[in-house]
């Protein structure tokens, strides 16, 4: 006895498949870089110093998580402080400030550094189920600002 079987929908399973790698992971991938970025920014602007002395330019209004943008590497967002004197408060350690501390970009990665890479994974897991790309609302600017306020 012979049993005989004819597969249908192979087109649209290869349709499916190029979608999914051509569309829906590299939103996914950006979903997830982009929500990284956006949660290691928001704690360093917790801990960021914020003198009221300097005027409008301050560090913590200065923080900023760029958008995904496609990279040889994948995708990729950043996250930084904008305001020109952000490296210097930043590695400046000996300096005691009343709010906020130095080494605050660094400090926020490395509170995460367990558990990055698992809300990334989530994150990326997620947005493949819901087949849609980061989501980009937020009241984090995206782009670094060199003094002033954001606008």
């Amino acid at each position: 006895m012979a049993v005989r079987s004819k597969v249908t929908g192979q087109a649209e399973i290869e349709r499916n498949l190029r979608r999914l790698r051509t569309e829906v992971m590299p939103r996914a991938a950006g979903a997830a870089a982009y929500g990284a970025a956006l949660s290691v920014t928001r704690d360093a602007r917790k801990l960021a110093p914020d003198d009221p002395a300097t005027r409008g330019d301050d560090l913590r209004g200065s923080a900023y998580t760029t958008l995904p943008i496609e990279t040889s590497g994948g995708q990729t967002s950043e996250g930084g402080f904008g305001a020109e004197h952000s490296v210097p408060v930043h590695e400046r350690t000996e300096i005691r400030h009343s709010t906020g501390r130095s080494k605050y970009l660094e400090a926020a990665i490395n509170a995460k550094r367990g558990s990055l890479i698992k809300t990334v994974q989530a994150k990326f897991m997620s947005s493949v189920r819901r087949e849609k790309g980061a989501n980009q609302s937020s009241d984090m600017p995206t782009s670094p600002r060199t003094g002033g306020r954001n606008g």
